[in-house]
């Protein structure tokens, strides 16, 4: 009986501990989805107010003030575009330091790994001037490029220890039959690494969606302005703002958490 009552007592102490743990995590998103049907003299006379009633006139007025149509437009285009080419480009390149021997292989390798370890602050000021002797400032280019160049290391890892891990057989039949490397790359590889393809999408669409600082700096024209941009040159209710560009990445992460979880760890458990 005692160590039945032990036991009891430490499963409480546990789910006690997780359960404030939790609520410590979800403490901010509360504040702000309460912040956000609040108007900006409510938030200023009393910053610990109770909504007695949702009203989403508030969402209404930051939809058409803040021109969301069009910031939202501007970050689908790049998000999307920037995660098909890391998809496309990182899986590629993988493919090739995988299968394909080819002279500096390894210290090419090693010159992508060194740039996840580049902070791209560093890349600014370069940057900035190369899109203005190219013209490409105020343009999708200007930063669909350094996306793609800032992700491509992180997904070619993934890729590289992914198709390490697949047998070499399957390519040898295929070469029996006469498929050359692309159809090899294109209809035997790419298919069996769904789940490094999902974990790496995931990644690239959640740091792209959500990425400031160089969308800040390269598209400062209001019809090219992002989500992130446009919620910090808005004025009126940010927290507003913060959940309507936060709640798709919310949803968007809650549906594919599983397949996030399982490329990232498929590389480690095969083989």
């Amino acid at each position: 009986m005692s160590s039945r009552i032990t036991s009891l007592l430490t499963s409480l102490r546990l789910h006690f501990a997780l359960a404030t743990i939790s609520f410590l995590f979800l403490l901010p998103i509360i504040v702000v989805v309460r912040n956000s049907f609040a108007s900006y003299r409510e938030l200023r006379d009393n910053p610990f107010f109770v909504p007695t009633a949702i009203d989403f006139r508030g969402y209404l007025d930051v939809w058409e003030r803040a021109n969301i149509p069009n910031s939202g437009l501007n970050t689908i285009v790049i998000t999307g575009t920037t995660v098909l080419l890391v998809l496309l480009l990182g899986s590629m390149a993988a493919f090739a330091f995988s299968r394909l021997g080819f002279p500096g292989q390894n210290q090419l390798f090693l010159l992508f790994m060194l740039a996840l370890m580049l902070p791209s602050a560093t890349l600014m000021v370069p940057l900035f001037r190369m899109n203005l002797a190219l013209g490409t400032h105020n343009t999708y280019l200007s930063v669909i490029g350094p996306y793609i160049a800032l992700g491509l290391p992180l997904g070619i890892l993934l890729f590289k220890f992914y198709f390490d891990t697949l047998p070499r057989e399957l390519e040898d039949s295929a070469h029996v039959d006469g498929a050359s490397t692309f159809t090899i790359y294109r209809h035997i590889l790419l298919p069996l690494a769904r789940p490094v393809l999902a974990a790496v999408a995931i990644f690239q669409f959640l740091t792209t969606w959500n990425e400031f600082v160089l969308a800040g700096l390269f598209l400062t024209k209001q019809h090219m302005y992002t989500l992130t941009v446009t919620a910090m040159m808005h004025r009126g209710n940010s927290f507003t703002l913060f959940v309507i560009i936060t709640l798709p990445v919310a949803v968007f992460f809650l549906l594919t958490q599983r397949q996030f979880i399982s490329g990232l760890t498929a590389g480690a458990l095969k083989g």
